[in-house]
């Protein structure tokens, strides 16, 4: 047989792309794949190879033979020997240890000619005796002894046999990514030369790295030239199982201010994950600020990577500063507001006092008659009616606040404006 090519087969795993979420209890398990028929076959130069297929089943799955995928690079008019990879993921992105099928190409051998079956031997006829035979008994002679031929030399028979490789360990070996592998190797034996083990050439290499099926192989030659047919090992790097959480990082500080009636933009936040890298555009933030309403609001990040490990919550606490100063407020309201309001008290004199108005229905205090511009009216005592109210002639307030043209009251009252308007609704909003 001629020379005998071994075909490198790398095939690449296939990943599946877990949905997002944590589930209770994560398939981990894959499948396990098993060959129907022989795992090594033998065909002629130029004949066919009939593929036996193989089955597939998983734990959660069942039988998922009909997502086998095989590579090989078998060419039948090649002697040769070649292998068949098979290879299968559950629907979780479990992918199973690669089984091989090898596939020998040999070239066909003629058998020596035979003698026709048709013609068989003859004996020769034995010659009739027809004359009586007579004995004759000779002398003896004397002759000369010859001198014995001298022993020919012993002819050295070729060294046609070529060596043999065999394997250490399986041929067929399976790690998870990022493992470390260490290669057991092979022995070589030949007739003549005996132990050529140390002669052996490896080629091919494992990059744990990256799943997928590598092959290594072995081969060697005798002194005489005599090279062994080759042997390979498989080593399938499998994805290992991700469940490592992403982290989240704040972007600036985990406490922010903002003045009342600013605008508040946020900083955000970023998400790193082991295994899907930057996975800041999945965040999912919780919560908003209200600029207008003093207070201190809380922001929340989360976020999730693709195998469903969910990364530690962060926060950030957002804190609106009111732009008025109550104290203030409250001797604006005792100097410029006593003409038509108590401050903390109501009577019949003055009408309801200021306190505990903020956010009330105009028109509402129980005990009091209102005008038919506050008893009709339908808007809130809010932060924009005050403003309004508050910040002019109060003749010219109640036709903007009510809606109403001819809205009159009888409050003598010029208007507050700049800061002793903002301390005055600052006072107000504090004592609802």
């Amino acid at each position: 047989m001629g020379k005998v090519f071994v075909t490198v087969v790398s095939a690449l795993l296939m990943f599946a792309a877990p949905t997002s979420g944590i589930a209770a209890k994560p398939d981990t398990t894959p499948p396990v794949i098993k060959l129907i028929g022989a795992d090594t076959v033998t065909i002629q130069v130029g004949g066919n190879y009939v593929e036996a297929g193989a089955q597939a089943v998983d734990d959660v799955d069942g039988d998922i033979s009909s997502q086998i995928r095989t590579v090989t690079t078998l060419d039948s008019a090649k002697p040769g020997t070649y292998a068949v990879a098979y290879n299968v993921s559950d629907a979780a992105g479990n992918a199973a240890a690669a089984v091989f099928r090898f596939v020998r190409v040999v070239e066909a051998v003629s058998e020596p000619a035979a003698a026709p079956a048709s013609q068989p031997a003859v004996e020769p006829a034995p010659t009739p005796v027809t004359e009586p035979v007579t004995e004759t008994v000779a002398e003896p002679v004397s002759e000369p002894v010859a001198e014995p031929e001298p022993a020919p030399k012993p002819v050295t028979k070729a060294d046609t046999r070529a060596p043999v490789i065999k394997l250490k360990g399986s041929a067929s070996v399976s790690i998870n990514e990022g493992e470390e592998y260490s290669d057991p190797g092979a022995t070589a034996w030949d007739m003549v030369d005996g132990n050529l083990t140390r002669r052996i050439s490896i080629k091919g290499e494992v990059n744990t790295s990256r799943p997928a099926t590598y092959m290594i192989t072995y081969s060697v030659s005798d002194k005489a030239g005599n090279r062994a047919k080759s042997v390979s090992r498989f080593v399938t790097v499998i994805r290992g199982v991700d469940t490592t959480p992403p982290v989240i990082t704040l972007n600036g500080a985990a406490s922010a201010s903002v003045t009342e009636d600013m605008r508040y933009v946020d900083a955000g936040a970023t998400a790193m994950d082991g295994t899907d890298g930057n996975i800041s555009t999945s965040i999912k933030k919780a919560g908003s600020v209200n600029t207008s309403e003093p207070g201190t609001y809380t922001l929340t990040y989360d976020v999730s990577d693709a195998a469903g490990n969910a990364a530690n919550t962060k926060l950030r606490k957002v804190t609106v500063i009111a732009r008025g100063d109550p104290a203030a407020g409250k001797a604006v309201a005792m100097k410029k507001c006593a003409t038509c309001h108590n401050v903390t008290s109501t009577d019949k004199k003055f009408g309801p006092g200021l306190k505990g108005v903020f956010n009330r229905k105009a028109g509402t205090m129980d005990g009091f008659k209102y005008s038919d511009t506050l008893s009709s009216g339908n808007w809130k005592w809010d932060k924009a009616n005050l403003n309004t109210w508050l910040s002019q002639n109060t003749s010219d307030a109640v036709k903007q606040v009510s809606g109403k043209p001819d809205a009159r009251t009888k409050m003598k009252f010029k208007g507050i404006t700049g800061a002793d308007l903002d301390n005055l609704i600052s006072f107000l909003r504090r004592n609802q």
